[in-house]
C-alpha cells in the first residue's frame, strides 16, 4: 500500500470496556468505542489496546503484513499481552516492537515469543526508520505510574506526508514545541480525551476540547499547519463527552474531524 492511509481499530479512552459486550462487539454503525488502536498503511501500528487484534481480524486487515509496532506508552489500554502476541503470530515477519527504553521492562516476553517480537528501544528525539516510514518520538505530559518511563507523542513521515500523534497527554512540552515548530504537517491527532469545558482536574494529563482550540490557533500562527492541513481527535473518553454523532457534529463546528473505530482516513 504505496498511499498514507490510516485505520482506526479503537478511538477511546481507558474508560470504555476493555472487551465490548457481544451485542455491540463488531459494530461499525459508531455505537462504540474500542482502545486505542492506529494502523498505518497496512503495516505500522501505533499501540496495541486490548481486543485490537480481534477487531483487525474481523476488518478483514492483512495482518501478516503488519510489521511494526509503536508504543506510546505502557498503560493496560494502549498495550495488550494477547494482542501483542496475536499481531506478532500472524505476521509474516518478526514484529519490529518500538518503545521508550525505560519501557522495555515493562513488556514481560517468554524466550519463545522473542523470536516473535524484537523490542527496539528509543529515546525522545532519536530518529526511527523501518522501510518506508520514519519517527520521530517526543515527550508527552502523561505520567506512566510507578515507572522511569517516559510517554511519548510521534511525529511520523510517510510517502512524503506528514502527521502528529499525540494520545495520551496535555498540552505539549516545550521541547515537543520546538521540534515541531520546524514542522510543516498535514495531519494532527491531538488526544482528546475531555469535552468541551475548562475545569475539570484531568486537564494536567488529557486535553479538553478548549486547550486544543487554543493550540491549533499557535500551531497556525507558527505555520506548523496550513488550510490543508486536518486537525483530528482521537482517544475520547465515554463519560466525558456527548454521545459519539452529537461529538462529531460540535467538533465540525470548529473544522476538527473526530476519530471512530473503523475509520479510515488518507492523508
Amino acid at each position: 500500500m504505496n498511499t498514507a492511509e490510516l485505520l482506526f481499530l479503537g478511538t477511546g479512552a481507558a474508560d470504555w470496556a476493555y472487551i465490548p459486550a457481544d451485542d455491540v462487539k463488531y459494530d461499525t454503525n459508531k455505537k462504540i468505542r474500542r482502545l486505542s488502536t492506529v494502523l498505518i498503511s497496512g503495516k505500522y501500528l501505533i499501540d496495541c489496546s486490548p481486543f485490537s487484534f480481534e477487531y483487525a481480524k474481523f476488518l478483514g486487515v492483512d495482518l501478516s503484513a503488519i510489521t511494526d509496532i509503536f508504543l506510546t506508552h505502557s498503560h493496560n489500554d494502549h498495550l495488550n499481552r494477547e494482542s501483542l502476541l496475536g499481531f506478532a503470530n500472524a505476521s509474516s515477519s518478526k514484529i519490529k516492537f518500538h518503545c521508550h527504553k525505560d519501557a522495555v521492562g515493562r513488556i514481560p516476553l517468554e524466550d519463545s515469543e522473542k523470536e516473535l517480537i524484537d523490542v527496539i528501544p528509543f529515546d525522545t528525539f532519536e530518529e526511527i526508520t523501518s522501510d518506508d516510514i520514519m519517527a520521530v518520538a517526543m515527550p508527552a505530559n502523561h505520567i506512566v505510574e510507578n515507572s522511569p518511563e517516559q510517554a511519548v507523542h510521534y511525529w511520523f513521515r510517510i510517502f512524503k506526508k506528514e502527521f502528529f500523534y499525540g494520545c495520551d497527554g496535555a498540552w505539549l512540552l516545550s521541547r515537543t514545541w520546538e521540534f515541531l515548530m520546524k514542522k510543516k504537517l498535514d495531519l494532527v491527532i491531538f488526544d482528546g480525551t475531555c469535552g468541551d469545558y475548562e475545569d475539570d482536574y484531568r486537564l494536567g494529563t488529557h486535553n479538553t476540547i478548549p486547550m486544543i482550540r487554543m493550540m491549533v490557533k499557535a500551531f497556525i500562527k507558527h505555520k506548523i499547519i496550513t488550510d490543508n492541513s486536518k486537525v483530528m481527535l482521537n482517544h475520547l473518553a465515554r463519560t466525558l463527552h456527548l454521545g459519539i454523532t452529537e461529538t462529531e457534529e460540535l467538533l465540525a463546528k470548529d473544522g476538527f474531524l473526530m476519530a471512530y473505530d473503523s475509520m479510515k482516513f488518507k492523508i
